[in-house]
């Protein structure tokens, strides 16, 4: 059977989509157990991508680890879009601390509120 160029060209379109799909899933899910892993055992140094509650964009910053509680400075400043965070590491962090707990601070992961988790 002889299948016309149009069609393979959709057959083949169609298997790089779907393995594109496969293979962004499968590095989605392992960037998300590594938050989850580095959000449940916190460290110094720590930068956690943050959605504010008016839909902007900061950063958190770990300044203390104490047990269950973690200490952290927010940023001064925010972004409008996702893709602008990376702009806001070499701003400063305020110096008052906020303290949250390593299961809010999981809890706020789940939620979507933490984006993404940086060593």
């Amino acid at each position: 059977m002889v299948i016309p160029y149009n069609k393979k060209l959709l057959i083949v379109t169609l298997l790089l989509l779907i393995g594109a799909t496969i293979v962004w899933r499968i590095l989605e899910h392992n960037n998300d157990k590594k938050n989850i892993q580095l959000v449940l055992q916190p460290q110094v140094g720590d930068i956690y991508e943050m959605a504010t509650e008016n839909g902007h964009y900061t950063l958190l910053k770990v300044g203390k680890v104490a047990g269950e509680s973690v200490l952290v400075h927010i940023n001064e400043y925010e972004a409008n879009k996702k893709s602008q965070i990376s702009q806001l590491r070499d701003e400063p962090f305020r110096p008052e601390e906020i303290l949250f707990t390593k299961q809010t601070l999981r809890v706020m992961l789940k939620e979507g509120k933490i984006l993404n988790v940086e060593r």
